[in-house]
């Protein structure tokens, strides 16, 4: 009797299991051709890219997308200072055989050199997406992170993040190999160079991020790690001249704004939990990964590095 009992169960177990879940495979540049409303197009799948596609001008006008007078939206994209503006459609898309409707935003600026768009891993219809950046190294280790998305009156319209707290900190975890430099902006920096003992070391330099657009970069160093999942970042670029305030990280070799070791801070509680601050990872980080796992279904990043 326990036998067939646990037979039973068995087989009500195996009938009640789902299908395993779909896995979409990135490897390379990302670069796949896809058709949007039957028109051609160079679509880069991006781990940092929105999950709404974002293409050229030209590539919507071959596809015959149009804003419409009721349901339309507008698009606005801030890079530091630059607004890149531009207009929204649903559309048709097809990849590698994978058909769905999405929202499609296109702009007279081109997002990325080396294709007509690009869409992140919330933007795609498997659940599972898988970048294979490059082949498994020595020393590796996996770490699981919670996965995080954007919405809006217009469904998941943003990038996907993993998220992590450096110190008490809270960050969105930006996976970013188009670009070449790791970076925060300045408002998150600031905190995390409060907690884990930052300090500029080094002139800012030009680092383009999306759209053409270049902002300063100046890099920092850390007393105490930056740990994401498997990485433990002791160095990271901060963007100086955007979205906050830079002047209270000392330099290096900077006496008069080094900190005095007896001195005590005291700081008030605040009431609410702070905005999460963004935390992008470029290629120079990059490098020691070799694969971002995004399981959409089960709200994870999965993170392995060297």
């Amino acid at each position: 009797m326990t036998r067939l009992r646990a037979i039973v169960v068995a087989a009500a177990l195996l009938l009640g299991a789902g299908p395993p879940p779909r896995e979409r495979v990135v490897t390379g540049d990302g670069v796949v051709a896809a058709t949007i409303n039957a028109a051609p197009a160079r679509l880069r799948i991006d781990p940092g890219a929105l999950a709404m596609p974002i293409i050229t001008a030209e590539v919507a006008a071959r596809a015959k997308l149009k804003r419409g007078k009721l349901l339309g939206f507008g698009f606005a994209y801030r890079v530091g200072p630059t607004l890149v503006k531009g207009s929204t459609a649903v559309g048709g898309i097809t990849l590698d055989g994978s058909q769905f409707s999405r929202r499609i935003a296109w702009s007279e600026l081109r997002y990325q050199t080396g294709s007509d768009g690009a869409v992140g891993p919330g933007g795609l219809a498997e659940p599972v997406v898988r970048f294979q950046l490059r082949a498994p190294m020595a020393g590796e280790r996996t770490a699981t992170l919670p996965l995080a998305d954007e919405g809006g009156i217009i469904g998941n319209w943003g990038g996907s993040y993993a998220m992590v707290t450096a110190g008490t900190v809270p960050l969105r975890v930006r996976f970013a190999p188009r670009i070449a430099r790791s970076f925060l902006v300045a408002a998150p920096a600031a905190r995390i160079a409060g907690e884990l003992g930052g300090r500029f070391d080094g002139a800012a330099e030009p680092v383009t991020i999306v759209f053409g657009v270049a902002r300063p970069v100046r890099p920092m160093v850390l007393s105490r790690p930056l740990v994401v999942g498997p990485l433990s970042l002791t160095r990271i670029g901060v963007r100086v001249a955007d979205s906050g305030d830079v002047a209270a990280i000392p330099s290096t070799g900077d006496a008069a704004n080094a900190a005095d070791p007896e001195e005590v801070v005291v700081t008030a509680r605040s009431k609410h939990k702070p905005r999460p601050g963004m935390l992008t990872l470029g290629a120079d980080v990059l490098a020691r990964c070799s694969s971002i796992v995004f399981d959409k279904s089960a709200k994870q990043v999965r993170l392995t590095c060297a």
